[in-house]
């Protein structure tokens, strides 16, 4: 806080008084956040009448805001267009400042035309991060949130387009506008209309090889299972209790034998721990992951940090066997898919589909674990259609 003070004819005041806010902005909460079709005067709801779907038009969006401090503006970055998208790239960030604001209800609201989507490259079901912004340059945590194209709808909405009255799923929404006043607005759906971004450079395939003394550790310690459930209640031991577990009297020679080396070796704890799933540490070497080493002492994944947005789905088909494995992008944005019975030189299709189930453009490869992320070039393209093989009647 600073006081300055000055001199007038009467005598010594004070002339400002100015304080910098140095706690965070309070975390957002989502309430509404939808693209959609802005309905005319003339729109009506009715009933039992042949339904269309969305319109491919760019849309407005509308996202309402509560826990919101007042003076605070929003940042938003779009993990649609770009799943690799921060808050650390300043190129990635849309300044975003509320269109109506509701102070006794901590509630703001942000309305954007089809002109600023389309100048922001926001599209219908994109999904987002959205952190609030004080005054003084403090941010929040952020949350995550999708312009939602159609789950909203509750309803059918007559319209005019055109010369005809057509018939969409919508609803009804309240929407804030200005200075605490509300609008009633009936919005009808929209298409998603974004195809599913796969940031290709982020995709690998990782080969995970265990050799015939790990493979027999793993044995060992399935073997001395049934001690541990006796003594510990349980058939896993964590990273942070190995140690102790090494030394315990209690446990037989073989069981012994098992834990301290387990203890003696973390590198090799943390290799077996990740043997179940092949997506990261938890700390605990069980059952599960000694199992997946004995029917698989060599395991390939398809590892794609940051490629996808969260919530779409990758399916990967081996051209060789017809296996297919799918998996699907978690919060964090990464996704990690085990495959079995790989060879090198495997043919793999992969199959995009974003949150909403729309498929992408295919993605193939070779399997080739020599390779930098054991990829190697495409499949070959066609040599020859039909028409230059097959004479084509005249």
């Amino acid at each position: 806080m600073t006081t300055t003070t000055g001199m007038n004819v009467q005598g010594p005041a004070t002339t400002t008084c100015t304080s910098r806010d140095v706690t965070l902005p309070p975390v957002p909460r989502i309430e509404v956040s939808i693209a959609f079709d802005h309905s005319s005067a003339r729109a009506r709801f009715v009933n039992d009448s042949p339904v269309g779907g969305g319109r491919a038009v760019p849309d407005p969006v509308y996202i309402e805001l509560s826990n919101v401090e007042g003076g605070t503006t929003f940042e938003l970055c779009n993990l649609s267009r770009n799943p690799e998208a921060s808050f650390k790239d300043a190129t990635c960030v849309v300044e975003l400042s509320p269109t109506g604001r509701d102070l006794p209800n901590r509630r703001a609201s942000i309305y954007l035309t089809a002109d600023q989507m389309q100048k922001l490259d926001l599209q219908p079901g994109d999904i987002y991060l959205l952190r609030a912004k004080d005054k003084d340059g403090n941010v929040s945590s952020h949350v995550r949130g999708e312009l939602e194209p159609d789950d909203w709808a509750n309803r059918q909405v007559q319209d005019v387009e055109g010369n005809s009255w057509v018939t969409r799923r919508g609803a009804q929404f309240s929407m804030l506008d200005g200075e605490g006043e509300r609008k009633n607005i009936i919005a009808r759906i929209v298409n998603d209309g974004r195809a599913p971004v796969v940031l290709e450079k982020n995709l690998a395939i990782e080969t995970r090889a265990f050799c015939a003394d790990e493979v027999k550790l793993a044995g060992d310690y399935k073997a001395v299972a049934p001690e541990l459930k006796q003594l510990l209640g349980r058939e896993h031991v964590s990273r942070t209790e190995i140690d102790a577990l090494a030394v315990d009297a209690r446990f037989s020679p073989a069981a012994k034998s098992v834990l301290e080396r387990l203890a003696k070796d973390k590198d090799l704890f943390d290799k077996i721990d990740d043997a179940a799933w092949g997506n990261g540490r938890d700390g605990i070497v069980g059952i599960p992951d000694v199992d997946a080493i004995i029917a698989a002492p060599t395991r390939v994944f398809l590892q794609l940090p940051k490629a996808m947005e969260p919530g779409a789905t990758m399916a990967v088909q081996n051209q060789r066997t017809g296996e297919r494995f799918t998996g699907t992008v978690n919060d964090d944005g990464a996704l990690t898919i085990p495959m079995t019975n790989m060879a090198a030189g495997d043919p793999l299709i992969l199959s995009p589909r974003d949150h909403e189930g729309h498929a992408g453009k295919e993605i193939r490869l070779t399997y080739a674990p020599s390779c930098k992320d054991g990829k190697a070039p495409v499949i070959s393209p066609l040599q020859g259609r039909l028409a230059s093989v097959i004479p084509v009647a005249a």
